[in-house]
């Protein structure tokens, strides 16, 4: 299984950042005892303290390839997967999240599983989202 997270690769945007950890630690929404122990390797950071530090540093403190473009590449995908890819990208958001809930639960519980509630009860959460957000703006 692939990391998603490369703390060798943080120490480096780090140290090339040209903040201090201090200052990046703020920046990023932690202590700086915290960043210290993410660049150590010594923790991993949660899903949304991880995207607050690609916000910042960029995708390579993953644990993905990353293109020229600094954009994370798909590897081992042959090329109908890459459309299939491609096609769920254009969907709605709450359609991918219905998608995603009804492929979780049959891959988890196998072909036998009421995936659709796993995949109604994805989208109802992401729609529910989705109003939050819009309310918050």
């Amino acid at each position: 299984m692939r990391k998603l997270f490369d703390s060798k690769a943080l120490e480096r945007e780090v140290e090339q950042s040209g903040y201090t950890k201090t200052d990046l630690a703020k920046m990023i929404g932690c202590h700086p005892s915290e960043l210290t122990r993410y660049v150590r390797g010594e923790i991993t950071p949660r899903p949304a303290r991880l995207k607050k530090m690609v916000e910042i540093f960029g995708p390579s403190i993953t644990g993905l390839s990353v293109s020229s473009n600094n954009m994370p590449q798909a590897q081992g995908f042959t090329q109908d997967e890459l459309r299939i890819v491609a096609l769920f990208e254009t969907l709605p958001y709450p359609r991918q999240c219905y998608m995603s809930g009804f492929l979780r639960a049959r891959v988890v519980y196998g072909p036998h599983v009421d995936a659709e509630f796993a995949a109604n009860l994805s989208e109802q959460l992401a729609n529910e989202s989705q109003r939050i957000q819009e309310q918050s703006v």
